[in-house]
């Protein structure tokens, strides 16, 4: 795969996760140094966005005496990007021999027990993205298996609360975007199951349990949804509670990472 030949090259180490950040999440300076970035349009085979709050670049994040590579900014289907496009995260993980797939994003909060400011550890998904992954094999049924419950998500739960992060556990929606959903929306998402919503993630998770990757996802709320009262939410308020948040976030991403 040319993107994963070149990042090899160009860091020239090995790395044992993949980190793909949401919108508005920079990982703590005070916390973590990062290395110089690599821009995706330097990168072969990238595929091109430009949704703001996204850096759009690849860094290496190191984890005691291992490397994860930081992919700071991703892809949505409402780009006029394809499943695959936005999935080229996942296949850069298989083609570097990760064994680890960590993915965030910023939602808006179905549950009334969430605030602006929640974590939430997805422990399944629903697909109403109205996508499809081309790449698939022929006749392979793409499963959505036991969702991302697991031993990474069980011992991330553990963990936290032994270091007193607080975090939920839900499903996570994903819509295809790019406006915010109307208050019958709302209502239907309540209604089918779902904790939070957002415009990605969703099929790079399921993406990535097919392809056999050790998944998680952590949605950080940024706004709150109710199909009584619908508040108008715009994409900078999307990014200013994420960046308030970037402290919080960052070390449950660590703990994951440890």
């Amino acid at each position: 795969m040319a993107a994963a030949d070149f990042i090899g090259s160009h860091f020239n180490v090995s790395f044992d996760a993949i980190v793909v950040t949401g919108s508005g999440f920079v990982l703590d300076a005070d916390r973590v140094r990062t290395g110089p970035s690599l821009p995706y349009a330097r990168v072969p085979g990238m595929p091109r966005g430009g949704v703001a709050g996204h850096e759009h670049a690849f860094r290496i994040l190191p984890i005691g005496d291992r490397f994860a590579l930081l992919c700071s900014g991703r892809f949505h289907p409402y780009e006029g990007l394809t499943a695959d496009d936005c999935g080229i995260f996942v296949d850069i993980a298989k083609a570097l021999n990760c064994r680890r797939i960590l993915l965030t994003n910023a939602v808006g909060g179905l549950n009334p027990a969430l605030r602006v400011g929640s974590i939430v550890a997805v422990h399944d998904t629903l697909d109403l993205s109205a996508t499809t992954s081309k790449s698939a094999p022929a006749k392979k049924i793409w499963p959505a298996g036991k969702g991302l419950c697991g031993t990474w998500h069980d011992d991330l739960m553990l963990r936290c609360r032994q270091k007193g992060h607080h975090l939920h556990e839900g499903v996570l929606a994903q819509m295809l975007g790019p406006s915010y959903e109307t208050r019958a929306e709302v209502h239907m998402l309540r209604r089918i199951g779902a904790d939070v919503v957002g415009m990605s993630t969703v099929i790079e998770a399921r993406r990535a349990l097919a392809c056999g990757l050790d998944t998680m996802v952590l949605s950080l709320v940024t706004n709150m949804l109710t199909d009584a009262v619908l508040p108008m939410v715009s994409h900078d308020d999307v990014i200013l509670a994420a960046r308030a948040a970037n402290a919080q976030l960052t070390e449950v991403v660590l703990t994951a990472l440890e």
